[in-house]
Order: structure tokens, then sequence, then C-alpha cells
């Protein structure tokens, strides 16, 4: 019997990004990692140094195109270099890069962020999405007077103290080392699309619980069953718990109103970043005029002792203003949402013909403009249904390295995000590069042993 011939795709890679291979060699003797977010950068054997973006394409240092769905972390949902936005912040870099004072364009934010979400009263802006979950929480603490904080299994809200728990099994073991434990031993994990579970645990400690912190539509792409964040909005407000939308993600992404909107349940708070800077830092919490009121306020200055105090050199910077300025007043007419989230089905629907096709036990998952291809036969519903070390996440490692040596680039988790920028020819290659990798699939040989430098 025949034997086929093994395609040695870290060999194939490491022809194509010789380059990179060297600049990554040279970041680890400065940077830890390489690089100052490794966690979402890095893939093995090493990861591709890009150079430039245009609309939905990367290129990186080789030369070497792309079809970029990773597109800046998500926060690129109208694509790179956008002439909208590149023009507003060219406009405000001849008036001031950082003033330090209030200003109009601040404001204007504020409102047109305000006018999208439909749902919220106040707006406060800082730099990150970290910067966001953590005042939303400290916020909620302040309006319970409570000191816990529940938050979702492998649901990720930055790295933080409060929520730097439960990424990955054990669930209840700390994200990190050096976390003081009197903070994260008032952090409580709860099971995702477990309504009767959340319950149980919910009402052990429903006397100490301030806030319930989650992705709408959790990145690691198991979304919500349905009923169940429902469900969650009813328990949190029979038992006067915050309820926190972590929309970093999903804000203005899904919708003028975000994930809130489109899935019909609101919190009490939401935090926002990515799109909501245009590509630039960005982060926000919103909320109602009763939780955000409690926000640190020098006009009220009885209230100085009872205040939650938020503050940072960069929040409301001229540049990430007016670039999140411009890029939701683009948005909100809903003609982007509605070409972004056609492209997105549409991409969900040629990578469901191509598993028919190949008889490729998969699964397409997703909405709006984030999609997901699982190599299992259902949509899973529990986190530790794609949980690292499973026969399904091997594969999908697979999958993701096979199509970035076909110029398709996207995180080595489970999510493709495009944008508005993304073209039929941007669609076709990719589904193109799909095809052509799942009838290969059985043919790949990955072998990272002795890729990596060793550590300078």
């Amino acid at each position: 019997m025949e034997t086929k011939t093994k395609i040695d795709l870290v060999a194939l890679y490491k022809g194509k990004t010789k380059r990179s291979w060297q600049l990554f060699q040279e970041s680890l003797k400065y940077l830890p990692g390489g690089d100052s977010h490794p966690n979402s950068r890095f893939f093995s054997p090493y990861p591709i140094f890009a150079n430039r973006g245009v609309e939905g394409r990367l290129y990186d240092v080789d030369g070497n195109e792309y079809v970029d769905y990773w597109i800046g972390h998500g926060a690129l949902f109208m694509g790179h270099c956008n002439p909208i936005v590149v023009e507003a912040v060219k406009k405000q870099l001849d008036t001031g890069i950082q003033l330090g004072t209030y200003s109009e364009t601040e404001v204007e934010l504020a409102k047109q962020a305000l006018k999208m979400i439909k749902v919220f009263d106040k707006i406060r802006f800082c730099s990150t999405g970290t910067e966001a979950t953590l005042s939303a929480c400290r916020l909620a603490r302040a309006y319970t007077g409570r000191k816990k904080i529940g938050k979702f299994e492998r649901h990720y809200h930055g790295w933080h103290d409060a929520v730097l728990k439960g990424l990955s099994p054990p669930y209840e073991k700390a994200g990190s080392s050096g976390l003081v434990e009197d903070v994260v031993g008032n952090t409580i994990v709860l099971p995702w699309n477990d309504l009767d579970g959340c319950r149980k645990i919910i009402d052990e400690h429903k006397d100490e619980l301030a806030a319930v912190i989650l992705e709408p539509s959790p990145a690691v792409a198991v979304s919500p069953a349905e009923g169940f964040l429902q469900g969650l909005r009813e328990l949190t407000t029979e038992r006067n718990i915050v309820l926190i939308f972590d929309e970093v993600v999903t804000g203005f992404r899904y919708a003028p109103g975000g994930a809130q909107e489109y899935f019909g349940v609101t919190g009490d708070l939401a935090t926002y970043a990515k799109v909501l800077g245009g590509g630039l830092p960005v982060g926000a919490v919103a909320g109602k005029d009763e939780i955000m009121g409690l926000m640190n306020d020098p006009t009220k200055p009885d209230q100085k002792d009872k205040s939650s105090f938020h503050a940072g050199t960069y929040s409301g910077n001229p540049i990430s203003m007016t670039a999140g300025l411009a890029a939701l007043r683009a948005l909100e007419d809903g003609n982007l949402y509605r070409k972004a989230n056609s492209y997105g089905q549409r991409l969900r629907d040629g990578m469901q013909e191509i598993i028919n096709e190949t008889g490729v036990e998969a699964c397409v998952v997703g909405e709006c403009s984030a999609s997901s291809m699982l190599f299992m036969k259902n949509p899973p519903r529990k986190m530790s249904d794609v949980g690292a070390g499973t026969e399904a996440h091997k594969k999908l490692l697979l999958f993701r390295f096979a199509l970035v040596t076909k110029g398709i680039y996207s995180r080595f988790s489970s999510r493709f995000y495009n944008s508005t920028a993304h073209s039929d020819a941007d669609l076709s290659k990719t589904l193109g590069a799909i095809r052509e990798t799942l009838r290969s699939l059985d043919s790949y040989e990955m072998r990272f042993d002795q890729a990596i430098p060793p550590a300078h």
C-alpha cells in the first residue's frame, strides 16, 4: 500500500518567513517572550512580524500577503488604514497629541457612543479593556457594598487581579503568579450555559456577590444557549447583583448597540474597547446614572469618600477620541454592519459547504462578523468542549497553521473576525484555502521540537 508523503508545515512556514525568524530571535534578547502581548500574538514555532496593513489584508516583513481575520485583535472593524479614520487622526495630529485637559471631542464621542448603545446614561473613558473591566468591578463593589465578583470559565476580562482566574482548568486556580490571594479568593467561577449551576453557586454567595461579569458571546466560540443570558439577567436582578456585560470584543461590532442589542439583554454596566477607538487605544465603562453616579466626580465633593476612584493620563486623549468618533459616525446608519454581517454569514455558509463536501467532522459557529470552525460534530455548549489538549483543539491548531502558510491569518484560538473592508476576493481566497486545507488535513505534519530558539 502506498504511503502518502507528509507535508512538513513547519519547514514550509520557515521557508516563507525567514526575516520573521531572524527578528524573533533578536526580539527575545530584549523583550520577555519577544513582544508586549505574547499570549495573543505568539504561535509555535514563532510568530510573523507584520509591517503593513491595507483594508482586509496584512503584510509581513518577508513580503507575504495574508487575508487578515485577526484584524488588530478585532479592533479594526473598518479594516486597516480606513481613510475616514486616518484623515481625522491626521488633522488632530496637527492640533494636539496629548493636551491633558477636557476636550470637545471627548464629549462628542461620549454623546455618539451613548446614542448608539441606547440603554445607558453615562460613559467614562480609559485606555484599555482591562482598565474598563477593573473600573466596572470596582463600581459594582461601591454600589452594592459587597466584595465578591462572579465570572465564567475561560471568559477573559483583562489581566487585573479580580478577573485573572478561571482561564483554564482547574478553574479555581489563579491565572498568574504574583496575585494576592485576598483578591483572587473573592472571585467566584461560574459554569457557562448552565443556569441551574449558576443559580446554586450564586445563592451560596449572594450576600457577598457584588457583580457577575461575562462575555455575552465568548471569544472561545461557545455561544450562549437559548435563554441563558435572559435567565442570568433574572437571577442577578432578583438578588440585587450588578450584571456586567464585557463588550470589549462585541461592542460596536455586533450592532450599533453591541451584543446587548443583538441578544436583546441589557446589563447594569458594560465595558468597551477595540472598535470604540477606531483602531487606537481606548476603553470605557458605561451604565445607568444610578451606578455611574458613584464614579469619582470633582463637582460632588461631598461624595468623595463614597466614590469609586478612576484616573489615567491618557484617558480621553484627543487622538483616540478623534479616531473613535470618526469610526462610530461612519457606523451609525447601520449600512456597514449589514455589509460585515453579510460577509460573516457567507463565510460561515461557505465553511459549512466545504465541511459537507469533504466529510471532515467539524462544525461552524458564530454570529455577525465573528465566525469559527471547530473540529467536533456539534457546536460546543461547555467550555471544556474546546479546551487545549483535546483532539479537536489539536486539529484546530493544525488547520490554522496550514492556513497561515496559504496566506490566511487569524488568531490561533477559534475565531475569524471579518471587517467592513473584507472583499469578495478575500472571501474567495479564504474559502479556497480552507477547501484545500481540509482536503489535505491528514497529509499535514507539524513538529515543533527545536523550532523555538533558546531563551537569551
